[in-house]
């Protein structure tokens, strides 16, 4: 049964998905976490999103907790306005708002117009760690560089959701739903490789989720879709192992090499295939599919790749290939295996997408 995205969507208890979706390659998800116990209860929304979906994000809200006045706590993963700027309207319905994110962020947000009395850092919590006055826990996750100096997610022990702002964030497709399937890890993977700095930065925030008591079950992102089940750690493990941002631009040799790789497979297989199902290969690269584009294809040519260039190339050959008969099948596959071994590039599993690689049989 799909989801009515018209409607509030509970994730968990007392958590709900109340953003706006609009099938968009770049999703904006807002989250509202009701704390519920002794009588008492607080209404916290997580990275409010844009001033263009506010309006949706009322009416959602107003179907779990009565009035958007009623947000007592905004937090922000950082200070993007695709995340953040909601919180000014926020502010103005209730002046006694409380505002928690880092100083880093804080330092650049305020600027929309926030009231420093409302700011609530999260350095100023010992270890991280506050208990709210329903008796509790929230736990910030520092990430810095992912993709801000002072960015943070925050989890919540009790329904075990990480709310991970951009770290995890994936570019939707046509087929994506509100929850992950194995298909996301591409939007995923761009969308990291895009706006993340270096594997460093997300080996550190991993170690920092590793250490999470009770582990989370649930990674809410701010873009793609939720991600749940077996696919958390299967998703954590893959992440571990992306290059992504200055990583990749040291990495220029390769993109070029790649490029003249397709370029050649391409007029190899021109004659066999109809110009109209080549165009329909490269066209997922160029702009209204992906975001942002990550090559440069000009008539039926790949002129450029940007980012993700084993990505790139399986994309494009996979595609190739499902537009061909069987013979042409087989000629693809053993041109593109040629090509790459005549220039002594990496082999390429074309199902997977991943450097091919080669086990020591001898040890020294």
């Amino acid at each position: 049964m799909e989801a009515d995205f018209k409607e509030p969507i509970e994730i968990s208890a007392n958590t709900y998905l109340v953003g706006k979706r609009e099938g968009s390659p770049l999703e904006r998800n807002v989250y509202l976490r009701v704390f519920k116990a002794g009588g008492k209860s607080v209404n916290m929304v997580i990275d409010p999103g844009p001033p263009t979906d506010f309006e949706v994000l009322s009416v959602k809200l107003a179907k779990v907790i009565e009035d958007p006045k009623n947000v007592q706590i905004v937090f922000l993963n950082h200070q993007d306005p695709d995340v953040s700027y909601n919180t000014v309207y926020f502010q103005k319905l209730n002046p006694n708002l409380v505002i928690v994110t880092t100083q880093d962020t804080w330092r650049v947000v305020k600027y929309f117009g926030l009231n420093d009395k409302n700011f609530r850092a999260v350095e100023s919590f010992p270890n991280y760690r506050v208990m709210l006055s329903t008796g509790q826990r929230l736990i910030f996750v520092p990430t810095p560089f992912l993709h801000s100096k002072g960015a943070c997610m925050v989890y919540d022990p009790e329904t075990q959701i990480l709310f991970s702002g951009d770290f995890f964030g994936g570019l939707s497709s046509e087929s994506s739903g509100i929850y992950a399937t194995d298909k996301d890890w591409d939007g995923i993977k761009a969308f990291h490789q895009i706006y993340m700095p270096s594997k460093e930065a997300i080996g550190l925030a991993i170690n920092a989720i590793r250490k999470l008591e009770p582990p989370p079950l649930v990674i809410a992102a701010q873009h793609g879709s939720i991600i749940e089940g077996e696919l958390v750690e299967r998703f954590i493990i893959k992440m571990q192992t992306i290059e992504v941002g200055i990583d990749l631009i040291k990495d220029t040799k390769l993109n070029a090499s790649l490029r003249d790789v397709l370029n050649e497979i391409i007029s190899a297989v021109s004659r066999k295939i109809p110009k109209e199902k080549i165009d329909s290969a490269l066209k997922h690269f160029t702009s209204g599919r992906a975001f942002p584009d990550l090559a440069v294809i000009r008539d039926g040519k790949v002129m450029e790749i940007k980012f993700d260039a084993v990505g790139v190339f399986t994309g494009i050959v996979k595609g190739l290939i499902n537009n061909s008969d069987p013979d042409t099948r087989a000629l693809i596959k053993a041109k593109a295996i040629k090509l790459l071994l005549d220039r002594d590039l990496p082999l390429i599993d074309l199902e997977y997408g991943d450097r091919v690689e080669v086990p020591e049989l001898f040890e020294e």
